[in-house]
């Protein structure tokens, strides 16, 4: 009833020409006056929020969206003014304020005016440029099956009765993971800190997933480890670092177990000192960096354009706010910053979670060099980002054009289009002879296997399982017995198939890929090279040369055939590998796991 008042006009002018009016009364009417649409209930709202900004229940942000969607143009200033006024102090309040004046702008379908842009303007420069108020700790995503970023600040009490925050994976839910590092900081002689958390059912034996850890800053060693106390309350944890003083370390806290209870941990209270906790956590310190760099692009403030680049480039900041860093500043420079970007996109050294991303970042740029980069890549990732970045490359007509190209000329895995989702974006790009060229890459290709995807799935999540029991000595007699006589690593071994010195640097579901499907990523230059002879023979090999009246081919064992020519009657070049592709059943389960120990040990630039 008071809500239907309260539309009618006259009676919202008469509230609003009644200056005071008793503290319940005013808080009614502003729990109500936020349900009505007019210039007259934002007025009131305003008003009564510059005297107490929790009037009514309501927050600054439901008040201010209201306003936007409502006041009259030429009273917007007034948004700001009250924005800065409440939370002068306090960037990131205000840019969650702004978020919300934005917001009710674009409902309103009004562009920013001059005193909300500027306010944006001045916000985008204070949490980019200013101090990070999560500085010194990082998440880094679980390279195995990264996730959102789960840490953030919550009240917990510890087992000494006291309750205070703590920096922990749970407030967003128990299935995220990541690795929360630390700066580097030089080790003290003895080192606490307080630890809460779980690693699995307390009924059942620790999987160890979840831990905390001291770790060399330029080794990586392992200097001390405390699994979570499987406790709510946080326990103090006590490390004796007399061995190691004055060492670069940094300080990680992983959480690694996807399960939806049981499986958190949480730290705080770090004694010496030499760490603190952030000011806020970091899920929101990175999200609202994330939108800052968001908003420096939608307000093409180009003076930011080296700062975003900066941030994109910096290995320390979190993925997501480099993705999002990157995506700014490509749009500000029209993608001529996309070369730096590009060279970071098959960097062994960079996370997975940014490089999987920053694929997809680069392949919808309006930049040739950076697409360029995309159609490189497709040639060394596994098989589930060739169709991401495949899909984003195809969404736009110049994109699609270069990817069926590449494809026909074998510069990118033709199976790409076979994908629906891939080949409808290629067609909808109205390519000339699109459908054609599509049949004609891909006659030649065996039909998706989803029992050897299926397979191939299953052996790396068993590498997975089983890693740290894998030798990797062991792995390189597998190599010399199954794989040296075909390719060379390191200087040793046979040319017939591609040369894997750094083939670690692949990952390993990439590597599982390709020891297991051999044909699912098929260089041009290593395809089998099939012969039918007068006779209705075929033989396969590698071609390597002509020889006057003779074709060499080489065998799967790396051993030459030579073919007369006189006896040929088609030679032709298919889509598949000269490797055998049954690897699964050539050697033992566990000799696969020291191979992939081996392999993944080969790393290099």
């Amino acid at each position: 009833s008071v809500r239907d008042h309260l539309r009618t006009p006259a009676v919202m002018q008469a509230v609003l020409d009644r200056k005071e009016r008793p503290v319940k009364e005013v808080r009614i009417l502003a729990s109500v006056a936020i349900a009505v649409a007019s210039p007259g209930a934002s007025s009131f709202l305003l008003r009564e929020m510059s005297r107490d900004p929790k009037v009514g229940g309501l927050t600054a942000g439901d008040v201010l969206r209201h306003a936007a969607r409502n006041a009259p143009e030429s009273g917007l200033g007034q948004l700001v003014e009250l924005a800065q006024v409440q939370h002068a102090s306090d960037p990131n309040a205000q840019f969650g304020l702004f978020q919300s004046v934005e917001q009710g702008l674009q409902q309103r379908g009004l562009s920013l005016p001059a005193p909300v842009r500027d306010w944006g303007a001045g916000l985008v420069a204070g949490l980019l440029g200013g101090s990070d108020p999560a500085a010194g700790w990082v998440n880094v995503p679980l390279a195995s099956g990264p996730t959102a970023n789960p840490w953030d600040l919550q009240e917990r009490r510890s087992a000494d009765r006291t309750a205070g925050p703590v920096l922990s994976s749970i407030p967003h839910g128990e299935s995220l993971t990541g690795t929360l590092r630390s700066a580097p900081f030089p080790a003290p002689s003895k080192f606490s800190f307080w630890f809460a958390g779980h690693d699995g059912y307390p009924d059942k034996p620790a999987p160890g997933l979840n831990f905390a850890h001291l770790r060399d800053a330029v080794t990586g060693a392992v200097l001390a480890k405390a699994a979570p106390p499987r406790n709510d309350e946080a326990q103090k944890i006590v490390w004796d670092l007399a061995p190691h003083v004055g060492r670069s370390v940094v300080f990680e806290v992983v959480d690694g177990d996807t399960a939806g209870a049981y499986a958190w941990v949480a730290v705080a209270r770090f004694e010496p000192a030499v760490i603190r906790l952030p000011a806020v956590g970091l899920r929101s310190a990175t999200e609202r960096r994330a939108a800052a760099a968001d908003l420096a692009a939608r307000l093409g403030l180009k003076e930011h354009e080296p700062l975003l680049r900066t941030t994109a480039l910096d290995g320390f900041q979190d993925p997501e706010i480099r993705l999002a860093a990157a995506r700014a500043s490509m749009a500000l420079s029209d993608g001529t910053r996309s070369g730096m970007l590009a060279e970071r996109l098959m960097d062994p050294k960079e996370p997975a979670a940014f490089t999987e991303k920053l694929g997809e970042v680069l392949a919808a740029q309006k930049s040739v060099p950076a697409r360029a980069a995309v159609l490189t890549g497709l040639k060394s990732v596994p098989q589930r980002l060739q169709y991401r970045w495949a899909q984003a490359l195809a969404a736009s007509p110049e994109g699609a054009a270069e990817l069926l190209l590449a494809a026909e000329q074998g510069r990118a895995p033709a199976r790409l289009l076979q994908n629906t989702a891939v080949r409808s974006r290629l067609m909808a790009a109205r390519i000339p002879n699109a459908e054609a060229r599509i049949q004609k890459a891909v006659q030649d290709l065996p039909p998706s296997d989803e029992a050897r995807e299926r397979m191939v799935v299953s052996r790396r999540q068993l590498w997975e399982a089983k890693a740290a029991t894998a030798k990797v000595a062991e792995g390189e007699r597998v190599f010399t017995q199954q794989c040296a006589a075909c390719h060379q690593l390191n200087g040793k071994g046979g040319l017939v198939g591609p040369q894997l010195t750094g083939i670690g640097n692949r990952g390993a579901e990439r590597l599982c890929e390709d020891v297991l499907d051999p044909n699912r990523n098929v260089d041009h230059a290593f395809r089998q090279t099939l012969v039918t002879l007068k006779s209705g023979d075929t033989l396969a090999g590698l071609f390597r040369r002509d020889e006057g009246a003779q074709v060499i081919l080489a065998n799967a064992v790396g051993a030459e055939v030579v073919i007369n020519r006189a006896d040929i009657a088609e030679r032709r070049e298919s889509d598949l590998s000269l490797m055998p592709d049954n690897f699964a059943d050539a050697i033992p389960e566990a000799d696969f796991q020291h191979l992939m120990a081996f392999l993944l040990a080969q790393r290099g630039r």
